[in-house]
């Protein structure tokens, strides 16, 4: 961990940083929901993997504007309260906020001065992400049924997806998740080099 990454990781969160935080967090949301809702028309398996790669670059860029720790669980806290509160049900929500936890602990173990953590603490965050979304598709299937029926999702096609989603398809999405996160962050550093140079984080 470079001297500047270590100051700002022991400081604290300022006003100013809690309102970048809100506002990129919903930029974040708006942008993963936006491709997930585009991607899901064809290929909803693989919409976790193909939005964070987008998103890697919302995400890279508040890790740039704020390196410290709680960055990635305040992200991930926004985005479960909201995805909650317009119904897209608990596992989603709690996957994001374990996903947030998860990324944070990634941080801190691979250090909060290493691109690496910012990296593999995202594709983290989105794989807990797709396991919230696509686990009760074979593990709680009345559930599942009971909140899509809830949001007039059409049965052919939620059936469609309770067929082709079990355990086996899930290890697959989760490894093709991962990978968009990593492929997300690299985009992310090539856009905002400067700005995570400046931010001691490398």
């Amino acid at each position: 961990m470079t001297a500047k990454a270590k100051q700002k990781e022991s400081g604290s969160l300022s006003s100013r940083d809690l309102i970048a935080l809100g506002v990129f967090s919903l930029l974040f949301m708006v942008v993963s929901m936006l491709v997930v809702g585009i991607t899901s028309m064809s290929v909803v398996e693989y919409c976790c993997a193909i939005a964070a790669i987008p998103a890697g670059i919302v995400w890279v860029y508040m890790h740039a504007r704020v390196p410290r720790a709680g960055t990635s669980l305040i992200m991930a806290l926004v985005f479960a309260v909201v995805i909650f509160v317009i119904g897209s049900g608990w596992p989603v929500a709690l996957g994001l906020a374990v996903g947030g936890a998860v990324s944070e602990l990634a941080r801190k173990a691979l250090g909060y001065g290493r691109f690496a953590g910012v990296a593999v603490g995202y594709a983290l965050f989105e794989t807990c992400w797709a396991a919230g979304l696509f686990v009760p598709m074979f593990a709680s299937q009345d559930y599942y049924r009971e909140l899509m029926g809830s949001n007039s999702i059409d049965p052919a096609y939620m059936e469609a997806l309770l067929s082709t989603v079990t355990p086996e398809t899930f290890a697959i999405i989760a490894v093709v998740t991962f990978a968009g996160g990593i492929i997300g962050s690299l985009v992310g550093r090539a856009v905002f080099k400067k700005h995570l140079e400046r931010a001691g984080i490398a």
